[in-house]
């Protein structure tokens, strides 16, 4: 009789007060020792490593398997210098420092000593002989039993264009990050004599998704070129003034958008359950529209402390919630930058997650009218939140989670709350949430144009030539069935209507019901018109 493994997952979540820490400790039920990951370090200050320490000695951790830097922040890296000095670490990974070295002079104070510090770190890690790599969207390894992790982000692309250094306004002059030309740039790589070096060095360390790092090889390619930005095409006030940015915080926009956004996933035993931790990503474009589907997590490590979030121009929290719906969220805030927002908060609740934070609210706060409290930007002005401690943990053992800590707002939890006026909240139209919708139709769109085809093609060999009737939706719908494609057939309406009013097929509806849209075929090519228009010639036909 077979067993079953006996697995459990920890989640550290540390109190680095405006920081980020994060260590994981996965217990397979196989291997002897348990896997240790830490993402991001704190401050660095003296509390915030004392804390750390507690925990490592608690955890009885030894080694650590994987060190992960999100992004350059003081935030987030400040105690790697220490943890490294103390425990060894196995690998290490980070965002590609070469991509933002030239840009030491543009960045604000704050960006400016995170990437230099990075750079001290990575000659001690060297001397250490520490694996160094910069994962990209595309890395997928498994560790050991039962784990998976996945990069879904940032695209190698962005640091080509960081490289390359041509129109780098583009992205330093946007807040949000411009990143639209990301989204469609599927073209590769190629060995071409008028490429940098610095690029070419980039791609040939590329394997499977991982930048194997060489500090060696990128200081010589660093040496070789230099990049020549006019910097009079860089308007700094005016960036800060429109994105009420502190000048000191220039830049960071940029760091936050290469955050490592990573997807953990681990083998419970009945089930994989996801994790989501994505750094402080503010502008999520390339992310929802590549991997809408991926984001989709059971765990949510609240991006940018709950700060604000984007997809391309537009502020989008809940459209970002309403796309990873997650069972439980964690913020790592104290207040300090006026976080976490009260918005954010009060998305993920809206969405029905359960919020953690690494506050305690200190008093309840209620409306009259008995509205949320809306007027402070700032949930922990509002609920008077005090440091809850020096971690939240997460214990996840098969079918059950347990936590160390009360959540701030659980969506079902066995706590005694205060008697609370439950309200049902609208979300107004939204030319964001239209967007996205429109990024998944079109999807199905290609699809539908690639079925048409193959549907008009298998009539061609059949050799009807006595005319070829409208396909049915029902036809359509029967073949995403076999194909596993998600899709009821309301929606598949939906699609047909886009497809027609975008003109990539020819649609109609049933005659009856306006908005059912039966009927589909594909649109002629030019050498079907070219086809027609000889035989209509062939004949004595007059032609309008």
């Amino acid at each position: 009789m077979n067993l079953p493994i006996k697995t459990k997952l920890i989640v550290d979540i540390v109190n680095v007060g405006h920081g980020d820490c994060t260590i994981i400790t996965w217990e397979n039920g196989i291997g002897k020792e348990p896997w240790h990951c830490i993402i991001d370090s704190g401050d660095g200050k003296s509390e915030t490593v004392k804390i750390l320490d507690e925990v490592i000695s608690e955890r009885k951790i030894k080694k650590f398997d994987l060190a992960i830097l999100s992004h350059f922040d003081t935030d987030h890296i400040g105690g790697f210098t220490y943890i490294s000095r103390k425990i060894k670490i196995l690998k290490y990974w980070s965002p590609y420092t070469p991509a933002f070295e030239n840009y030491l002079w543009l960045f604000g104070q704050r960006g400016k000593e995170a990437i230099e510090r990075a750079k001290a770190l990575e000659d001690l890690l060297a001397m250490e002989k520490v694996i160094m790599e910069s994962p990209v969207d595309g890395c997928s390894v498994s560790p050991c039993h039962g784990l998976k992790l996945s990069i879904i982000s940032p695209p190698i692309k962005l640091y080509e264009k960081l490289l390359d250094g041509t129109n780098i306004e583009e992205i330093f002059n946007d807040y949000p990050t411009f990143l639209g030309d990301l989204i469609n740039s599927d073209n590769y790589f190629y060995d071409e004599e008028n490429v940098r070096s610095k690029i070419r060095g980039l791609y040939s360390r590329v394997v499977s998704g991982v930048i194997k790092r060489d500090l060696l090889k990128e200081a010589d390619e660093k040496s070789s070129e230099s990049i020549n930005i006019d910097r009079t095409k860089i308007n700094k006030a005016q960036v800060c003034q429109k994105g009420k940015i502190e000048p000191d915080f220039f830049g960071n926009n940029i760091l936050n958008d290469t955050s490592l956004v990573l997807k953990i996933e681990v083998w419970t035993g009945t089930k994989w359950y996801s994790l989501l931790f994505p750094g402080d990503l503010e502008n999520w474009l390339y992310l929802v529209a590549k991997h809408p589907y991926t984001l989709k997590s059971d765990f949510y490590k609240a991006t940018h402390h709950g700060g604000r979030v984007y997809i391309g121009k537009n502020e989008a929290q809940d459209e970002l919630v309403q796309t990873i719906r997650p069972d439980i969220a964690v913020i790592s805030a104290n207040g300090r930058h006026k976080l976490p927002r009260n918005k954010t908060r009060n998305s993920l609740i809206r969405w029905s997650s359960t919020v953690f934070c690494t506050q305690k609210r200190s008093c309840e706060y209620f409306s009259i009218d008995g509205s949320i409290p809306m007027e402070k930007d700032c949930c922990a002005d509002i609920y008077n939140c005090k440091p809850a401690g020096d971690r939240t943990s997460f214990e996840l053992e098969q079918n059950k989670i347990v936590a160390n800590s009360q959540s701030c707002q659980g969506r079902h939890s066995a706590q005694v709350y205060p008697i609370i006026q439950f309200e049902q909240h609208l979300i107004p139209d939204s030319k964001v949430l239209t967007l996205l919708s429109e990024g998944e139709i079109e999807q199905h769109a290609k699809w539908v144009v690639k079925k048409l085809n193959e549907i008009h093609l298998e009539r061609i060999a059949k050799l009807d030539f006595f005319g070829s009737r409208p396909i049915e939706a029902r036809e359509i719908y029967d073949r995403a069935l076999q194909e596993s494609r998600l899709l009821t057939m309301s929606q598949l309406h939906q699609v047909f209507e886009y497809g027609f009013s975008k003109n990539k097929f020819w649609a109609a509806s049933d005659g009856y019901r306006w908005n059912n849209w039966d009927y589909a075929y594909k649109k002629p090519t030019l050498a079907d018109l070219k086809f027609i228009w000889k035989v209509i010639q062939s004949y004595d036909i007059f032609v309008l």
